[in-house]
């Protein structure tokens, strides 16, 4: 068998007694008097998260559903402890430490943990027959390949060969007869030590000291341009240090009756990997362009086809662009694979020398990350884009709008993220929401006729993370997705055989639950030019109507963040502003559209009128503002403070002022980062400083913090490799320098997001920005501590 074998028996004896009653005194409780108290930083990284990007599975017979579920407390103390980077010293990558696999009745809503916390243990996959659980989890001291039989009720290893995956969506992927699993290994001949280096770990955890009269010279030259993640090659990585080597791996089917591997493609970057209709044919996206000659660049990927013996494989279709390699799918009668690339949609045969077929529709872009076409027979898909769905003729290469919706965008295809067809003549749902009110929901819709019909619509967030892989159909009607609203985190709901009604399935956070929290609602106002502008007001969990309160405004430039209104906490894991709201505050996240060449201006524009509505809806204490942020809503923040004298007190955290020294910064690797995202991405400057220097400076606030009256706070990792710590240093020193009132905290070791800090560091993070807002906003000297 390969393999060790836990009984579950006990703990199963243990769950019948204590974990139903738990959850069944956890709904009773939620009728009872809630807790007013302030939430701490150690009750908001209890609640447990949804593992990013993996898919919400539902057994074959319905009645359980299986996903992972992260413990962040657990997850930091794992981090900190071995000083892991992308992957822990056992193989888990860094978006999966402290996860635990979790099945869910779907009729009495009961949860049971079946790894209990014995390392790290995530992705489940059901089998085709609903007997078998495949999972990964490094419980014996690795990462491996794992199955809990749910027939016998125990844990088993499939076999000793370390699994390899970095992304969520690099689940296993069970055979149609369900007697082998295809799954990424570790390649042959690599040890996890040399893996980790590959992809650009530290495996000690920090640098070590060079040997006395050793030579430690890096050289860069400008010959390699590692400034750009589009156009030319960067360099080959086989044997140099890169992100991309996260994804290096061997693809290679395990038998599940003996636990034998049998490696089909090797030393390869595979993102997606699906097997034909007929289980005799695998069909997988690889990084590494030119059928593994060629060098990686981003968006880039080879589409090959291997039988499952591993000897007829060959390449079907070189550098298709998709952001992750993940949109292909097979038609129903295994002949062919569908995709997208570049905005197109193409298919290509599996005979030697055939041509793709292409449809494209002039200012279309199908470029959908996790979904792929959906065949609706051997020759048509379905593909969402721009709020409609369109039928591709892939014969005939034409393609026509199916269905839009009036007055509601389209979220997603209500579907597994891998589904690859669309029931014979069977409706399809889609997941709305109204851009007016943020109320998300269902609607049905014909693919014969495109006529739609409204199902559930509620003030609900549907999908923790990426919606395709956080909702599921159950095959008699109903669907299981992740659903959370401002006063409660995400848990698994389900919806009734009409879905027209949900309900909440789970109940997994009581810890919070228990809390008396706010309460958010969306509010208006006009921008610049008259346009409607939005913003998430989360109200103090003691909210009176008629009284005001201290008002703190959580700005990320660009963005529209009235879309979180329904969101728990308004943000997600140590962001979650609840932390304020039981403290006494409002919180408002405004929209913040930004033009290219004015990001600082337009940030005063749309972001200020926001300010004032709340002001004039009687909430909001003109007298008690403060403003914060993080990462570029750091740098929102002190634009800001060089163009207003209204707020009380300023938060920016992990931020930056200078955007010549975010263009100019290195990474160790070479890499520069804020080359692109200056010129074309989040920076908005649309040219280089020698072609815009005047833009550049015009929109850094470094060069106008003379004007700042608001005490600022600056909060910074030590160990920030995409804000350098610099940028904090340079603003400090500046704001020293002309007098103002500032205070920077450098938390050495640590990361650009608070969210993957230490306990310790992440308790004093938010115990300084409550004293701090307390201090200048509420005019008192300290706050209850976090």
């Amino acid at each position: 068998m390969g393999g060790r074998v836990f009984s579950l028996a006990l703990l199963s004896a243990i769950f019948s007694r204590l974990v139903i009653p738990a959850v069944l005194k956890g709904q009773a409780a939620g009728t009872a008097t809630a807790r007013r108290a302030p939430l701490s930083v150690e009750d908001v990284l209890s609640v447990r998260e949804f593992a990013d990007r993996e898919q919400l599975d539902v057994s074959p017979d319905g009645k359980l559903v299986a996903y992972a579920l992260i413990d962040p407390r657990r997850a930091a103390e794992l981090t900190q402890t071995d000083h892991s980077g992308l992957f822990s010293p056992s193989g888990v990558p860094l978006g999966h430490r402290g996860a635990d696999v979790v099945v869910a009745d779907t009729r009495s809503g009961a949860t049971r943990n079946l790894t209990n916390a014995h390392g790290s243990s995530w992705g489940p996959v059901w089998a085709p027959s609903g007997r078998w659980l495949a999972f990964y989890s490094d419980r014996d001291g690795a990462a491996r390949l794992w199955l809990w039989d749910r027939k016998r009720d125990v844990l088993r290893r499939v076999s000793k060969a370390l699994v390899h995956t970095f992304f969520g969506f690099e689940q296993v992927r069970w055979s149609p007869d369900g007697r082998r699993i295809l799954v990424k290994l570790m390649p042959a001949g690599l040890t996890l030590t040399a893996a980790r280096r590959l992809a650009g770990d530290s495996v000690s955890g920090r640098h070590a000291l060079p040997a006395r009269g050793a030579l430690t010279a890096r050289v860069f030259t400008t010959s390699q341009d590692a400034t750009r993640t589009q156009g030319p090659a960067l360099q080959s990585i086989d044997t140099v240090p890169s992100f991309f080597n996260a994804s290096l791996a061997d693809l290679a089917l395990a038998d599940v009756a003996t636990g034998r591997e049998r490696r089909i493609v090797r030393r390869v970057r595979p993102m997606a990997y699906r097997f034909s209709p007929d289980g005799a044919r695998i069909a997988y996206t690889t990084r590494q362009p030119d059928d593994g000659k060629g060098s990686i660049t981003w968006g880039s990927y080879d589409l090959s086809v291997v039988d499952t013996s591993g000897r007829d494989g060959r390449l079907l279709m070189p550098r298709i662009q998709q952001d992750y390699g993940l949109s292909f799918s097979w038609s129903p009668d295994g002949r062919q694979v569908g995709y997208t690339s570049g905005g197109g949609v193409e298919a290509i045969g599996l005979a030697p020398g055939r041509q793709p077929r292409r449809a494209t529709r002039p200012g279309l872009q199908f470029d959908e990350p996790f979904r792929a076409p959906l065949w609706l027979d051997d020759s048509t898909v379905i593909i969402a884009a721009a709020d409609t769905l369109w039928r591709v003729s892939l014969g005939a290469g034409t393609i026509a709008a199916l269905a839009s919706i009036p007055g509601r965008q389209l979220l997603e295809i209500a579907a597994r993220a891998d589904a690859e067809r669309i029931p014979p003549g069977g409706p399809l749902v889609v997941a709305t929401r109204d851009p007016a009110t943020q109320r998300m929901g269902f609607e049905r819709i014909d693919v014969r006729t495109g006529a739609h019909q409204p199902l559930y619509e509620d003030d609900i967030a549907l999908g923790a993370t990426d919606l395709a892989y956080n909702l599921a159909p159950m095959g008699d009607g109903r669907f299981v997705f992740v659903g959370e609203t401002g006063d409660h985190p995400a848990e698994v709901w389900i919806t009734d055989s009409s879905l027209v009604r949900a309900r909440r399935l789970t109940n997994s956070n009581l810890r919070v639950a228990s809390h008396a929290l706010g309460r958010s609602r969306l509010v208006s106002w006009r921008g610049p030019g008259g346009e409607q502008l939005r913003g998430a007001l989360l109200l103090p969990s003691d909210y009176e109507q008629g009284k005001r309160y201290p008002l703190i405004v959580s700005v990320y430039g660009g963005s529209y963040l009235s879309r979180t209104v329904n969101r728990f906490g308004l943000e997600a894991g140590i962001d979650n502003l609840q932390l304020l709201a039981t403290r006494g505050y409002a919180v408002l996240l405004p929209d913040a559209p930004l033009r290219e060449g004015s990001p600082l201006a337009d940030l005063a524009a749309t972001v200020l009128p926001g300010v004032d509505s709340v002001i004039a809806m009687g909430i909001a204490d003109p007298d008690r503002v403060g403003v914060m942020g993080h990462s570029y809503g750091g740098y929102s923040t002190l634009a800001l403070l060089v163009q207003t004298t209204r707020f009380r007190a300023a938060v920016s955290s992990g931020g930056f002022s200078n955007l010549l020294g975010q263009y100019t910064q290195m990474r160790e690797d070479g890499s520069a980062i804020g080359v692109e995202w200056s010129e074309h991405e989040e920076g908005r400057m649309g040219a280089s400083p020698w072609e815009a220097r005047d833009r550049y400076i015009a929109n850094s606030p470094l060069f106008s913090l003379d004007r700042v009256t608001t005490p600022v706070l600056l909060l910074h990792g030590g160990a920030d490799r995409t804000v350098f710590a610099e940028r904090a240093k340079e603003t400090f020193v500046a704001l020293r320098r002309l007098g103002k009132v500032a205070t920077l905290v450098v938390y050495d070791g640590e990361d650009h997001y608070p969210g993957t800090w230490g306990l310790g560091n992440a308790t004093d993070y938010w115990s300084r920005v409550f004293n701090w807002f307390n201090r200048y906003v509420n005019r008192v000297d300290r706050h209850p501590g976090p």
